[in-house]
C-alpha cells in the first residue's frame, strides 16, 4: 500500500514538473470580446502551429474561439478573442516537445482561465503579425459612444473608435527588422517585422520578378549559449498568377527549415519561414529557392559572439564599386549578392540587399588555396632536392672510403 502511494505521488510530481517546464502568460480571467495575447516560454523543440491549439469547457471542445499561434522569430505567441459566453475554459496546446528532468519529451500543455460576465470596451484584431509590408489593424468597439485610445505608432498618436469597426493602417517602415511590442490602447500587440529599408536614389529599372524575399539577405549576429538561433523570412508572390512547385536548397546539416515545404502560393499572398541554425559556428552560405525555372538566392552571413551583441540586418561591406540604384532587389536587376568570402568580377550596384554584383561572384578562398598549393609544391621540391643531395653526399663519402681502402691494400701487396 505504501509503495502504491509513493508511486502515485511520484507520478503526480512528474506531471507538475511537466506543467512547470513551460509557462504561458495567460491571465486568469478575461472579459467577453477581450483580445487575449500571451507568450509561451520555455524549452520548445520542433514547431507548433494553430492546429495544435484546442479550447475546452469541461471535457467538451469549444469551437467559438477565434485564435492563432505564431512563432515570431524565436518566440511563440498566442492570440485569441474571448467568446461572448461566460464560463470556465481550458486552453490545450498539443504535441509540445520540451525538456523534463533533462530528457526531451512530448507533452500536452494546459492552462485554465475564466471568461467573466463583463464585456470588453473593444476587441483588437489581429493580436500579432509577422510581415514586411504595411498592414491593417481593426478595433471593434462595443461602447454606445465614441471612445479615444492611444496608439504607439507614428510616434504617439490617438484614434477615435466609433461604435462598430474602426480600421487603421500601420506603415511597416517605422519598424526595423525584428520583434516589436506596440501598445495599442489597452493591448500589447506583437509584431515581427521582416522589413529592410531600401537604398535611395533609384535611377535604373529591372524586369519584374515572380517572388520577393523579405529580407533579401541576413547579416545576423547571435550570442553563444542562447537557444534557439532562428532567422525569419517571408516569400511573397508578386506574379499575377498562382505559383507551385517551390524547391529549397540548403545545408540540412546546418539548418532546419519550418515549414519545410511550400507546395502552392496564390497571387499576392505570402508565406513565412523560420530557419533554425543547428550549431553555434559562424556561417557564410546561400539559401536558394527555385520556382518556375527561376532561381532566387538568400545570402546568409551568421556570426556567433561570446558577449552580448545587437542583432542586425545590414548590407554587406563587400563593395567594390558604388552605383545608385535603389528600391529594386538584386534579383530584379538580374544580379546576385556575393558572400563575404567572394568578390564581384563585374559592376557592383546598391540594391535593397546592399551590394549587388552584376557579374560573377568569385570565391576568394579558391585563390588563397592556389597560393597554398604553390607553397606545398615548393616544399615538396625542396624535400626532393634535400633527399637527392643527401644521397649524393653519402655516395661520395663511400667512394672516398673505398679509395682509401684500395690504397692501403696496394701498400700491403708491395714486396718488402
Amino acid at each position: 500500500m505504501q509503495q502504491k502511494l509513493f508511486l502515485a505521488l511520484f507520478i503526480a510530481s512528474l506531471s507538475v514538473s511537466s506543467a512547470s517546464a513551460l509557462s504561458l502568460s495567460l491571465s486568469q480571467s478575461y472579459a467577453q470580446g477581450e483580445t487575449m495575447i500571451a507568450e509561451l516560454s520555455g524549452s520548445i523543440f520542433g514547431s507548433l502551429s494553430a492546429s495544435d491549439i484546442e479550447f475546452t469547457r469541461g471535457h467538451v471542445q469549444v469551437g467559438s474561439f477565434e485564435y492563432d499561434l505564431k512563432r515570431l522569430g524565436d518566440r511563440y505567441f498566442l492570440y485569441a478573442v474571448a467568446p461572448f459566453a461566460p464560463n470556465n475554459y481550458t486552453l490545450l496546446i498539443h504535441n509540445v516537445e520540451t525538456l523534463i528532468n533533462g530528457q526531451q519529451v512530448v507533452i500536452d500543455f494546459m492552462q485554465n482561465f475564466t471568461v467573466t460576465n463583463e464585456t470588453a470596451p473593444y476587441t483588437l484584431r489581429p493580436g500579432l503579425i509577422i510581415t514586411g509590408q504595411d498592414f491593417d489593424i481593426s478595433f471593434t468597439s462595443y461602447a454606445e459612444l465614441p471612445q479615444e485610445i492611444s496608439l504607439e505608432v507614428a510616434g504617439n498618436t490617438t484614434l477615435v473608435l466609433a461604435p462598430g469597426v474602426t480600421t487603421r493602417e500601420v506603415e511597416i517602415e517605422e519598424f526595423t527588422y525584428g520583434f516589436h511590442t506596440l501598445l495599442l490602447g489597452r493591448y500589447e500587440f506583437s509584431l515581427y517585422s521582416t522589413y529592410v529599408a531600401p537604398a535611395t536614389n533609384h535611377t535604373s529599372s529591372g524586369p519584374p520578378r515572380i517572388i520577393e524575399l523579405s529580407p533579401g539577405r541576413f547579416d545576423h549576429r547571435f550570442i553563444r549559449g542562447t537557444e534557439p538561433h532562428v532567422v525569419t523570412f517571408i516569400i511573397r508572390n508578386t506574379a499575377e498568377r498562382d505559383l507551385s512547385g517551390f524547391e529549397f536548397t540548403y545545408d540540412d546539416d546546418r539548418f532546419k527549415l519550418e515549414p519545410s515545404r511550400l507546395r502552392k502560393l496564390k497571387a499576392n499572398e505570402t508565406a513565412t519561414f523560420n530557419l533554425t541554425v543547428l550549431s553555434e559556428e559562424s556561417i557564410s552560405d546561400l539559401f536558394t529557392i527555385l520556382v518556375d525555372d527561376e532561381e532566387f538566392e538568400l545570402p546568409l552571413e551568421l556570426l556567433f559572439d561570446e558577449e552580448n551583441a545587437s542583432t542586425v540586418v545590414a548590407p554587406s561591406s563587400n563593395v567594390t564599386t558604388s552605383s545608385v540604384t535603389g528600391q529594386y532587389s538584386c534579383n530584379e536587376l538580374n544580379g546576385r549578392v556575393c558572400l563575404t568570402s567572394q568578390q564581384c568580377s563585374g559592376e557592383t550596384v546598391t540594391t535593397k540587399e546592399g551590394a549587388c554584383c552584376r557579374g560573377s561572384c568569385i570565391d576568394v578562398k579558391k585563390t588563397t588555396s592556389l597560393v597554398w598549393l604553390g607553397y606545398v609544391i615548393g616544399l615538396i621540391a625542396l624535400l626532393i632536392l634535400i633527399i637527392i643531395g643527401g644521397r649524393y653526399l653519402k655516395t661520395r663519402s663511400r667512394m672516398k672510403e673505398e679509395n682509401v681502402l684500395h690504397k692501403q691494400i696496394k701498400k700491403l701487396e708491395k714486396p718488402f
